[in-house]
């Protein structure tokens, strides 16, 4: 991929570069520090790395390596693949969500029919300890409150916010919008499978959080988010509330 422009030429040169850097058997955080597999930013990277390279085989593996060590009991994945003591388990739902992404965008982008229904059993595990954490909210509804890095990193400055911390900066609305995402997801392959009550019941919870999630981020005066953050605020609010 080639522009007029030099300069985007320049970007696209770091965007490429960065990539290659940091997937080395896994796609990592970073190549010359921590070198983790932390989910949240396997999830986040994989579309630019999809329409650069030739990812399907990589990310088929490591989607994998998600399944190989998500909890059995529980359906909880961890922060980090491989996991060895690295974040927690259960991870963060913007970081966990990368389980049912990744399927997703295999499937999407390199034609791949088989790869979510052979993790389906796996990601309705993974949504289910989702839906089971979700019912302690403390009066949010159907929201789901459970997070530890949120925003990731918002302009007030990085701090972990899980349960217990004093500060929550706005992590319940970034984990209830992967939240969100993840069931409508899963609700869509549960229809193309043919498994049409796994379709309803993760296809209306979906609609019951869309709308919890407008009732408590939504301000519809203002047409603007409630969130701190106006930036993740205005875009996450944008992406839910665009499909409700």
């Amino acid at each position: 991929m080639s522009f007029s422009d030099p300069e985007l030429d320049a970007v696209q040169h770091i965007t490429r570069t960065a990539a290659m850097s940091n997937f080395q058997s896994i796609p990592t955080d970073c190549p010359q520090r921590e070198r983790r597999g932390w989910l949240g930013d396997a999830q986040l990277s994989a579309e630019t790395n999809m329409h650069n390279f030739d990812m399907g085989a990589p990310y088929t593996s490591f989607i994998q390596q998600i399944n190989d060590q998500q909890d059995p009991e529980s359906g909880a994945v961890g922060d980090c693949v491989p996991y060895y003591g690295h974040g927690k388990i259960p991870a963060d739902p913007a970081w966990g969500t990368a389980y049912t992404f990744l399927s997703d965008w295999v499937g999407k982008y390199y034609h791949d029919n088989q790869i979510f229904e052979e993790h389906y059993e796996g990601i309705t595990a993974h949504m289910d300890e989702l839906v089971t954490t979700s019912k302690n909210n403390g009066g949010m509804g159907s929201l789901l409150s459970y997070s530890g890095w949120g925003d990731w990193c918002p302009p007030e400055g990085c701090a972990a916010c899980w349960p217990g911390t004093p500060e929550k900066h706005n992590s319940v609305l970034v984990s209830s919008f992967y939240y969100i995402s993840q069931l409508r997801i899963v609700s869509r392959y549960a229809g193309i499978l043919g498994k049409t009550a796994d379709e309803e019941k993760y296809g209306t919870l979906a609609k019951t959080v869309a709308a919890d999630f407008n009732k408590h981020f939504f301000n519809a005066v203002r047409t603007a988010p409630l969130a701190v953050v106006e930036s993740t605020g205005t875009a996450l609010n944008v992406a839910c509330c665009r499909r409700t």
